[in-house]
């Protein structure tokens, strides 16, 4: 099932106990990329294996909108070594030997993510989403109660956003989709421009790797399959915004926001908070959109943290900085 495995170099990451004690942790495991057909899609991810052997609850990433599992890569080298660690490349851009899902609704890419979780193996799985990971995140977590170990929400899309679904609306015109379609041929100091728009007065003066960004963006296909996703948004957030009312996500969550977040709005998490029965929220100060590029030191500080209080109760909660 699995096939082609390519090494990423990855440095050490924190132990379960953050590399408290004597000595430093060992080199963590590299990140190895695999394939594997779920229902005649091939889909791409990367994987750390546990340093520790089976145990502890996995943790599954799931990314945003122009993007990859690649762009997890910081924030991987920050999550404890005792967990298998895997970052899925989302259907949205087509690569060679690659195909995408003829369903690519909310409800839709919610069932392909548990299937690929079954077919690899992952059980009581701890999903972390960001953004539009985020609200597939959210869509399992409703659709499939009692499955999960716990969520951890970046910046997450979710039903409440109302602002964004006339900009939906628009992309979903001719005129909107027309200009979808030519931010690839953008010049990259442009892109640049326009990458950094997301980030926040902290995150702007870190070292960030855009690389993964631009790579998704290039992709011809990368337009038409987030125009095709898009397509029923505005439907499947009302539609999980009623679920999730009904049946509030009994899942333990951890919400990480970032202050500055010019895309999902701090000021929106206010109305998701009553959707989920047990949450910590976090606000990152002068942090934008990506806070697993513009702070993944702090991230992996506050999640392993929370992973230790969610399992053990050995110690505090986290508390925000």
């Amino acid at each position: 099932m699995l096939s082609n495995p390519s090494a990423i170099p990855v440095v050490a990451s924190p132990g379960e106990d953050g590399g408290a004690g004597a000595g430093l942790p060992p080199p963590a495991p590299p990140l190895v990329r695999h394939q594997v057909v779920i229902d005649r899609v091939r889909l791409s991810y990367l994987e750390r294996p546990s340093a520790a052997g089976e145990g502890a609850s996995p943790i599954l990433l799931l990314h945003g909108l122009i993007a990859s599992g690649e762009t997890f890569a910081a924030l991987i080298r920050e999550l404890p070594q005792n967990r298998r660690i895997v970052a899925l490349d989302l259907p949205g851009r087509d690569e060679p030997g690659r195909s995408t899902p003829s369903d690519l609704t909310l409800s839709g890419l919610a069932r392909l993510v548990c299937d690929f979780a079954a077919a690899i193996g992952l059980e009581d799985v701890i999903l972390l989403g960001h953004s539009h990971g985020g609200a597939i995140a959210l869509q399992i977590a409703a659709s499939l109660p009692g499955t999960l170990s716990g969520l951890i929400l970046m910046c997450p899309a979710h039903p409440f956003l109302y602002r964004e679904r006339p900009l939906i609306a628009f992309y979903n015109s001719w005129a909107g989709s027309l200009v979808a379609r030519t931010f690839r041929f953008f010049p990259t100091p442009m892109q640049g421009i326009g990458f950094r728009r997301l980030l926040g007065a902290r995150g702007r003066r870190a070292v960030i790797d855009f690389r993964p960004y631009r790579a998704s963006l290039g992709h011809p296909e990368t337009a038409r399959n987030t125009l095709r996703l898009i397509r029923t948004w505005n439907d499947d957030m009302e539609a999980l915004r009623k679920q999730m009312t009904a049946n509030p996500i009994a899942a333990p969550t951890l919400f990480l926001w970032g202050d500055s977040d010019p895309v999902v709005p701090l000021s929106t998490a206010e109305e998701l908070h009553p959707c989920l029965k047990q949450w910590q929220h976090f606000t990152l100060p002068g942090i934008g959109h990506l806070p697993n590029d513009e702070d993944p030191q702090g991230c992996g500080s506050l999640i392993r943290t929370w992973l230790i209080w969610k399992d053990t109760g050995r110690v505090a909660p986290p508390k925000p900085y």
